[in-house]
């Protein structure tokens, strides 16, 4: 009697202090945890024969997500996931017809070429379904993509930019045209997007009168080489229409091709990227107080940002709203100076923040940052992309870094790129030399890559 006093004793001191359940103070201390976890973006780009064929993404044996891969070409399937260990992407509704192609998985940016893998056992190799180093999943199985961040094993992504890399110099993959071409002097100012198995460019077109737009197509960035040069004449833009950037605006469900033009910061609109005809005759956006027009949206806002003509060497921005886009802009903000022109914004999925690529007039490229659009840039670096850095893997094509795209991890508005630590971009190059008057200037477009 004596012990069960103190046993109900001891339980009501317990009941007074708040701890009838261990479980309440456990919770809250694991949950706070969690929430100190960023949870690590993937993006699966894939395709399945027949649309239909399932699978799940598998990290520490743990199932975090499934999804059916519904397009019979390369898109994009997004996940995300705090859970440490192996990654997996596992197939499990085979049947006959149906198989599985995925090109790679990025780990928090971090790309992962799913032919590079030893583990595959669904590919079908040797009369038997299991192998390795391959796209292709034909049998219910899995591939392994290595460990996640922060697993041990290396999963990478998530550091900061290198401001001072080095790149390797391809060749180049575009030249001007024949005499008496639109573009016979030069091919400068590309932008490119990847869709549907191809590379759609626009570009400047040079010739000894006019600057204009023009469109070329392959299925792969060397195939360019030996692609028709298409004159965009539906623009209807006169003599000077230049300087394009291309994405998809999907709150709109149109192509935009952004360039400038007579009327300044110009746009045509076209529901079929691959149709050089298909673009919609000039328009404004209503300001004209810059060139090197380039749109960018975060989800909430759409931003311009362009090099000023007021003789200030700056950078000047301009926003709108989504359902006002490409209309009712904003005043302009100076958003960088002491610097050039041609500015680029990207957002890095490797660490969420913003990137500015702009052209110094030594014709290097500077690098510079904010964690939003709409918030105060700093320069990271003044030389991220220089001669100096540049390691020539075939002929020494170029001696200048000018006019860039980077290759973007997808094609919309977002303008989004897997890792600027390991990407590639286009750009227009010339060996150093005396070419008189700038329009003169006989620049190619070639590829370097910093990795």
């Amino acid at each position: 009697m004596k012990n069960y006093s103190y046993f109900i004793m001891f339980c009501s001191l317990l009941l007074a202090m708040g701890c009838e359940n261990d479980n309440t103070l456990e919770e809250p201390s694991i949950k706070d945890e969690l929430k100190l976890k960023a949870a690590t973006p993937y993006r699966l780009r894939a395709r399945s024969t027949d649309g239909q064929a399932h699978v799940n993404f598998k990290i520490g044996n743990q199932t975090v997500a499934n999804t059916t891969i519904n397009s019979t070409t390369m898109a994009d399937y997004w996940f995300s996931s705090e859970l440490q260990g192996d990654i997996v992407v596992q197939f499990d509704n085979d049947t006959d017809g149906r198989d599985v192609q995925i090109d790679y998985l990025s780990v928090n940016g971090d790309w992962r070429q799913a032919e590079e893998r030893s583990y595959n056992t669904g590919v079908w190799q040797n009369d038997n379904c299991g192998g390795s180093y391959s796209e292709w999943l034909h049998c219910n199985g899995s591939i392994s993509f290595g460990d996640a961040p922060g697993s041990g094993g290396g999963g990478g992504g998530g550091e900061a930019v290198n401001p001072n890399p080095s790149w390797n110099v391809e060749s180049r993959i575009f030249f001007d045209g024949p005499a008496g071409a639109f573009d016979d002097i030069a091919v400068k100012d590309p932008s490119i997007v990847y869709v549907d198995g191809r590379y759609h460019l626009f570009f400047t077109g040079r010739d000894y009168n006019y600057w204009r737009t023009g469109y070329a197509s392959a299925t792969t960035l060397g195939g360019l080489a030996n692609a028709n040069h298409n004159f965009l004449s539906s623009l209807n833009g006169g003599g000077y229409f230049c300087a394009p950037q291309v994405f998809y605006f999907g709150a709109k469900g149109k192509w935009f091709l952004i360039y400038q033009s007579g009327v300044g910061a110009s746009f045509s609109t076209n529901t079929d990227v691959g149709n050089p005809s298909g673009w919609s005759p000039v328009r404004t956006m209503g300001f004209t107080d810059g060139i090197d027009f380039w749109v960018i949206s975060d989800g909430s806002r759409v931003y311009c940002f362009y090099s000023a003509q007021d003789g200030s060497r700056s950078i000047k921005r301009r926003s709108t709203s989504i359902n006002d886009f490409p209309y009712n802009w904003t005043g302009p903000t100076t958003v960088a100076t002491n610097t050039f022109e041609a500015p680029h914004v990207y957002k890095n999925l490797a660490d969420g923040q913003f990137y500015m690529i702009v052209e110094d007039i030594a014709r290097h490229q500077e690098l510079w940052r904010a964690s939003s659009l709409g918030g105060n840039w700093t320069k990271v670096s003044e030389e991220w992309a220089h001669r100096n850095d540049l390691n020539y893997l075939a002929d020494r094509w170029t001696d200048q870094v000018s006019h860039i795209e980077v290759i973007r991890a997808g094609y919309n508005e977002l303008l989004e790129v897997d890792n600027l630590n390991r990407c590639q971009m286009l750009i227009q190059g010339v060996p150093s030399g005396n070419y008189g008057d700038y329009y003169r200037i006989p620049y190619d477009l070639g590829v370097i890559r910093n990795y």
